[in-house]
């Protein structure tokens, strides 16, 4: 049995709900009694994935977030629910015994966004309410609301994905655009790398021992490091190769990785699990730009060499870089790094020339 003060509270705010309405005085405080007040911090969570659902949460205070781990664990939030919706809807179908719970419902937890108040309404008092049309009536026209939100969500998204082009930036991750991986051993000899770039018709292979990543051999360092100092081809990748990379979640999404490479002057990464750290592929410059931000990079470059003569009109090709990614829809804090690093870059440059200037 619960307190008093709770009693009270909970008869102060469904006495009128739907659940309730046109029941005799005793008969409601008995129904009352069966529930129970809920009381919930930020964050908390209000329903764990898998975990049995007791009744219907009717929210009376704060807001609740639905939302799933979709994919290795990472989290998608489904929708949001504020004061006088319900929560656990889908386990409804259970108690009505016209479906079961499948994997996906499984999935879903909810969290408190902000401090939020609830009453739960076990699956006995709606039981015994279910003859009643008000009841039925009132879970009828929760479900076509709810179902209502749902496809106008859908449609949403289905915009935005439409208006960001053909790379689909809001949505494309890392492990959409990725290479598969190719890699060997710290002690193949640098031509096996060459053989292997050749045969897997990529520019990169991945150095590993005992699976764990150890460094990475581009088809420039074969070049650079081997071709133009006449070393030999039996030489160990090891000798060559750059050591521990800097690498990339296959989860993260298609502009977090174009800029980090863009700013950190990578043209490939390792690409690897977000929870194991397995290597699982590369993905390079190449794949992310598809040729139209080109001048993006180019101009990263360019700071580094710029003079008196054109250093004027670097501060415009900035604004060009900052247009361009505002109409491909670029995520703001993405723009704001980009911008900032590049800014950073030119006034380095600035005060380099300075400096040359009073020698």
């Amino acid at each position: 049995m619960m307190q008093r003060s709770d009693k009270e509270i909970i008869y102060e705010s469904i006495k009128g709900h739907p659940f309730f309405k046109g029941v005799p005085f005793h008969e409601a405080k008995k129904l009352m009694d069966e529930c129970v007040i809920k009381h919930y911090e930020i964050n908390e969570l209000i329903y764990q994935a898998s975990q049995p659902r007791e009744g219907l949460l009717l929210l009376l205070k704060g807001l609740a977030q639905v939302y799933i781990f979709a994919e290795e664990d990472k989290l998608e939030a489904l929708e949001v629910l504020s004061k006088g919706e319900l929560i656990g809807f889908p386990s409804l179908a259970d108690f009505l015994g016209v479906a079961k719970s499948n994997k996906y419902e499984e999935m879903v937890r909810v969290k408190a966004l902000e401090p939020c108040l609830g009453v739960l309404i076990p699956f006995s008092v709606i039981e015994k309410r279910w003859e009643d049309a008000g009841v039925r009536d009132y879970l009828l026209q929760q479900s076509a609301m709810r179902l209502k939100d749902i496809y106008t969500s859908l449609a949403e998204q289905v915009k935005i994905t439409r208006r960001t082009g053909e790379s689909d930036r809001f949505i494309v991750r890392v492990q959409d655009v990725m290479s598969p991986l190719c890699a060997l051993s710290e002690q193949a000899p640098v031509q096996e790398a060459a053989v292997k770039m050749k045969e897997h018709k990529c520019d990169v292979v991945l150095v590993l021992e005992a699976g764990r990543l150890t460094g990475i051999l581009t088809k420039s360092d074969l070049v650079n490091r081997v071709l133009a100092k006449s070393k030999p081809y039996n030489l160990p990748v090891s000798q060559v190769m750059t050591k521990n990379p800097l690498t990339i979640s296959r989860l993260e999404f298609y502009y977090a990785a174009l800029t980090k490479m863009v700013l950190e002057g990578y043209k490939h990464l390792p690409v690897v699990h977000e929870q194991t750290g397995e290597v699982v592929g590369t993905v390079s410059l190449g794949n992310l730009l598809r040729k139209k931000n080109e001048s993006l990079v180019k101009i990263v470059r360019d700071i580094e060499k710029i003079n008196e003569d054109n250093l004027p009109s670097i501060k415009q090709v900035i604004y060009k870089i900052l247009d361009t990614l505002i109409n491909d829809k670029v995520p703001i804090s993405h723009i704001l790094e980009v911008i900032t690093e590049l800014n950073d870059r030119l006034a380095v440059r600035c005060v380099q020339l300075a400096v040359e200037h009073l020698r």
